[in-house]
This record gives C-alpha cells, sequence and structure tokens, in this order.
C-alpha cells in the first residue's frame, strides 16, 4: 500500500477529518501530502516512507530539510488563503513509516514537528497502534463550515431536493473548483451564410415576430429581436391531435409550435454582453409569444429555453433561444407544480416564496439580488454551478409580469451570465424557464423561475439508472465564487 495511503487511515483511526489529499497550488511549486483537522487545529502533514533493514528504524523523518520545510509552510499559506481558513490554528505533523520486508509498517506521528524547528521535535517512540475511538467533532458540527470551503465533510453528502423530492450526491472527494473543469469556452466565429444575420431574412421562414425596424418591412434588416418557426421543427403547427388508444397504449398527432428566438442582429455578441435594454427586448419577445400561443386550445404548456453552445446542444451559432409549445403539460413540470401544491395545502406558503426567505438569511448560496429578482444556487443542485433566478416576490407565471419588472429581470438575467462568464471562463450552458401551465396561471402555490445549467459535466448510466445525480462541486461553494467574481462592466449598463 502507498504510504500516504497507510497514513490516510492512520489518522482516520486517531480522529483525524481529511479534507485534502496532495494539493498542489496553481502558482507556486510544492505539494501538500494530507490536510486534514485534528480537533480545532488544522493539520498540514507530510508523510515520509523509508525501507528499513531488519530491526533497525529507518527514521525517514530525518531527511526533512529546512529547504522542504520553508516549501511546506509557503504551500500551506497558498491553501489557507485559497480556502479561507485562517480563522483556525495551523499545525505542521509528520508521519514516518518504516517498511520491513515481512512485519507491519511501523508507524510515528509527530505532532507540530516543524514548527519552529524540525528535527528537535521528533519523538523516538512510536505512536501505540492499538484501538483508537473515532473523532466525532464533524457529526456535532463544529467544523461544518471550514470542511465546506474545501468541498464539504469527508463524506458525500446527500441532499434532497424540498420541491421535486429528488435526492443528489454532493460529491465532496470530487470537490472541484471552476478551474477544475475540462471544458471549452464558447465564443461565437465570424458568419459563414448565416440565416439569422441581417439581410438573410428569406432564408429563414416568415417572420412571427419582430422589433426595431421604423416603417421597413417585414423579413427584411432593421430590426432587433426577430421571432421565426424552426426550419426543422420537433412538432407541427397545422392538424389536430387525434388521440387515440392502441392497446394499452396512447398516441396522438405530433402537434405543436416551435420557434426560434433571434436574440440579437450582432453574430457574435453573447446574450451576457448585450445592453440591458436588448436584453429586456429578448424577454419581452418571450412573454409576448406565450400570451400569443395560449390563445391556442390545443397547447397546454409553453417552454421557452436556450441552449447556447455545441455542448449545450446549439447547432447555430448566432445567439438565439428556442420556444416549443406543447399539447400536454411534461411530467417534469407537473410533478414539479403537483409537489408545490401540496406544499402550499399543508402550510398555505409557498415554497418556493420560503426558499427565498431562508436563502437570504443565510446568505451562504445567495449570488447576487436586486430589487426584484435574486439569483441562487438552489440546495440540492444537479449539476455543479446550477442557479436559479427567481422574482422576490410571488408570481406564478412569466407572462404575468407587470410591466415594469422585466428591466429589472434584464439586469439580473444579465448580471447572472456575466458572473458565470467570468468564473467558467464562457461555458457552454442551458437556461430553462419554468412557468405554470396554461389554464393554471393564477395560482398562490406555483412561483416562476429561470434554471441555469453550466454545461461542466456529463450525465451517465448511473444517473440515467437512478435518478440520482452525482455533483462534485458543494452549492455554496460554486454561489462564492460566483458571488466573488469580477465581471467587466457594470451590470446594470
Amino acid at each position: 500500500m502507498r504510504g500516504e495511503t497507510y497514513a490516510y487511515w492512520y489518522l482516520r483511526r486517531l480522529g483525524y477529518i481529511s479534507i485534502a489529499r496532495n494539493y498542489m497550488p496553481s502558482r507556486a511549486k510544492g505539494e501538500l501530502d494530507l490536510i486534514g483537522f485534528d480537533g480545532e487545529t488544522l493539520a498540514i502533514v507530510e508523510v515520509r516512507t523509508r525501507l528499513a533493514e531488519r530491526e533497525s528504524p529507518a527514521q525517514p523523518e530525518l531527511s526533512i530539510t529546512r529547504e522542504k520545510h520553508e516549501v511546506l509552510v509557503r504551500t500551506a499559506h497558498y491553501f489557507v488563503r485559497e480556502y479561507h481558513l485562517g480563522d483556525c490554528p495551523l499545525r505542521f505533523d509528520v508521519v514516518a513509516i518504516d517498511n520491513m520486508p515481512g512485519h507491519p509498517p511501523v508507524v510515528r506521528l509527530h505532532r507540530a514537528a516543524l514548527s519552529p524547528a524540525v528535527a528537535p521535535r521528533f519523538a523516538e517512540k512510536p505512536i501505540p497502534s492499538g484501538p483508537v475511538g473515532y473523532n466525532r467533532v464533524c457529526k456535532n458540527g463544529r467544523h461544518c463550515d471550514r470542511l465546506k470551503r474545501v468541498g464539504g465533510c469527508a463524506l458525500p453528502e446527500l441532499r434532497k431536493d424540498p420541491i421535486t423530492g429528488r435526492w443528489v450526491i454532493i460529491s465532496t472527494d470530487r470537490g472541484k473548483r471552476p478551474m477544475d473543469f475540462l471544458r471549452e469556452s464558447v465564443f461565437p466565429g465570424p458568419p459563414r451564410n448565416c440565416p439569422f444575420c441581417p439581410g438573410n431574412e428569406m432564408k429563414t421562414p416568415p417572420e412571427i415576430l419582430a422589433y426595431g425596424r421604423n416603417g421597413t418591412g417585414a423579413n427584411t434588416a432593421g430590426w432587433n429581436v426577430r421571432v421565426v418557426p424552426n426550419r426543422f421543427p420537433a412538432l407541427g403547427i397545422e392538424g389536430e391531435l387525434d388521440r387515440e388508444g392502441e392497446g394499452l397504449f396512447d398516441k396522438m398527432n405530433g402537434i405543436g409550435a416551435h420557434e426560434v428566438i433571434v436574440e440579437t442582429p450582432q453574430h457574435q455578441t453573447t446574450l451576457a454582453q448585450l445592453p440591458q435594454k436588448s436584453v429586456e427586448d429578448v424577454l419581452w419577445a418571450y412573454r409576448d409569444r406565450m400570451l400569443d400561443l395560449k390563445n391556442d386550445k390545443r397547447f397546454r404548456y409553453v417552454l421557452i429555453f436556450k441552449n447556447h453552445g455545441e455542448a449545450a446542444g446549439a447547432s447555430m451559432e448566432h445567439p438565439h433561444s428556442q420556444l416549443i409549445a406543447l399539447p400536454i403539460v411534461p411530467r417534469r413540470v407537473r410533478e414539479e407544480v403537483d409537489n408545490c401544491w401540496h406544499y402550499y395545502d399543508e402550510k398555505e406558503r409557498c415554497i418556493f416564496c420560503d426558499i427565498i426567505r431562508q436563502e437570504r438569511d443565510t446568505g451562504e448560496r445567495v449570488i447576487n439580488e436586486n430589487d426584484h429578482f435574486i439569483t441562487l444556487a438552489p440546495y440540492a443542485p444537479r449539476f455543479p454551478f446550477e442557479m436559479w433566478l427567481l422574482p422576490k416576490t410571488h408570481g406564478s407565471a412569466y407572462e404575468n409580469n407587470q410591466s415594469s419588472l422585466y428591466a429589472s429581470l434584464a439586469q439580473m438575467l444579465k448580471d447572472t451570465l456575466m458572473r458565470m462568464d467570468a468564473v467558467l471562463d464562457r461555458p457552454a450552458f442551458n437556461f430553462m424557464i419554468h412557468t405554470s401551465p396554461i389554464g393554471e396561471e393564477i395560482n398562490d402555490h406555483y412561483h416562476w423561475h429561470i434554471e441555469i445549467i453550466p454545461k461542466l459535466t456529463k450525465v451517465a448510466g448511473f444517473e440515467w439508472g437512478t435518478g440520482f445525480y452525482i455533483n462534485p462541486t458543494p452549492p455554496e461553494e460554486s454561489a462564492r465564487f460566483l458571488r466573488e467574481a469580477q465581471i467587466e462592466e457594470p451590470a446594470n449598463k
């Protein structure tokens, strides 16, 4: 067994709470073998292993030079600053392991061995290896806040989404910071015969809606936002549903609407980079199309969503969103709305409103807020750096907002996307507007919101097989990164 692994389990028996292994700072040379808490003290542990001859101790601890000591101290300072752990005592320990063929390893633990001098603090006797009680500090919650800063406790956490009842695994052992994810930044290239660019209006189906023209005709340049039918629709707009049964199976015609909202005439400008007024125009286009499609009695739900970047499912680089009107309420939406109703039926309060109140009280998962909207990291996120954008005042349907709120929403959406770009280096992402089904728009139990999901991980067999999601970044950590992000321009422009 590798010396560090043996030392890890040895220290766990002594009650150490491990929080990191093999830490290396990105801007300096050096490595910390093991890091953990021993009681209230943050212990930096150097592991030394050597092959012993016969019965003579190898004493690998004596191989630590003063230069190595200085490297350890410097690297520890990087770790403490990076994870904001300056509020706890710090100590340098050494675990020395003598490996003797045919015999169990002999382990010596030297607490505070490297502060301030190296050699004088080494003990001659090894620590007894008999039964040791487990440290229960973590279970009593004394280190919970500190441990969350470096990715959580030694064990993963199972968290339950209070709205859907879905469980997620916060895999603290994999705890990943923004720079740890392998991803491609999204930078739209120059237009090459793009049908969404000005001057190419005849390459799309006839437009349904356009903002910004001053007297020019339909399907011509001069627009700011343009809505057109999707050339390759998932559902067809013409016809009747014709519901029927086939034995125990049900089917109907694929009736629906599938539209594209072209967000800007500028091919290489993202939604986060648009002026706030242009973002507001996009949000108004969403509203106007939803209100129009609600008049079609065949439709039960309208979903607005955005795929940004190839990894998120976008087939066109030009900034755009999509809308699909469905003849049925999607199962996930139905479950979410119904669970909110059950909570309201029991407590006579909206669960989203309760979440907003609690998150604003604690503040640890709040990313930003303005007068009317708040962005936060959900308690049980399926994906790293998942965000929810919600109105602070109860509202059950996106399209029923007061007209004055869309400017405030544009400011908060732009701010959120800019923070995500700054922290994650312009990742691919998806966002979806969750709103009440058609015919249920006015209610006290459901709260419309926008879910924003950067494309940083992949859904694999475990997720498909169980419905659980493994998230390698605690939401408290992702919220801190996003909250502290330095965005390039004022968010209210």
